[in-house]
């Protein structure tokens, strides 16, 4: 081009980059979504796990004596994951000692649940392997509540 080139020649003359440019990124686009996507659907797995071991810790509380509670807290994990969508085959350690303490004295109820959620769940059908959400709660129990 030389010197005397107007603006209106030069922007004709690169009228074929911006589809090809658009061409080349697209992928790149396209990964950085589906990155996005999936974090969100990790995120609401561990909202759900979340939420399910504070209600069943506090299920543990609401009970009379350790067999109860124990029970009680499963069913409320299996419950609250099956509300939320979330597949998994959870490993629930329920420690609820403080339920037999004597009138007065306090203690804590502590619920632990292990939870590998298979990423086909989440993200792609088929795609192999899982994400494990692992999480603890802890509710206080009431000094003064009658136990069995």
């Amino acid at each position: 081009m030389t010197a005397h080139t107007s603006w209106r020649e030069r922007v004709r003359a690169e009228a074929g980059e911006s589809p090809v440019s658009l061409v080349m990124i697209m992928p790149l686009i396209g990964i950085i979504l589906m990155a996005i996507f999936a974090a969100g659907r990790v995120a609401e797995a561990t909202t759900a796990v979340e939420s399910a071991v504070g209600a069943a810790a506090r299920e543990v509380t609401l009970s009379r004596d350790p067999g109860a509670a124990d029970a009680q807290a499963r069913a409320t994990i299996a419950r609250g994951l099956q509300q939320k969508g979330i597949h998994c085959d959870p490993t629930v350690t329920v420690d609820a000692s403080a339920l037999l303490n004597a009138p007065g004295v306090g203690g804590e109820a502590t619920v632990q649940l292990a939870c590998p959620v298979p990423l086909a769940d989440l993200l792609v059908p088929g795609l192999p392997g899982s994400v494990e959400i692992d999480r603890t709660a802890v509710s206080p129990v009431d000094t003064f509540r009658e136990r069995g």
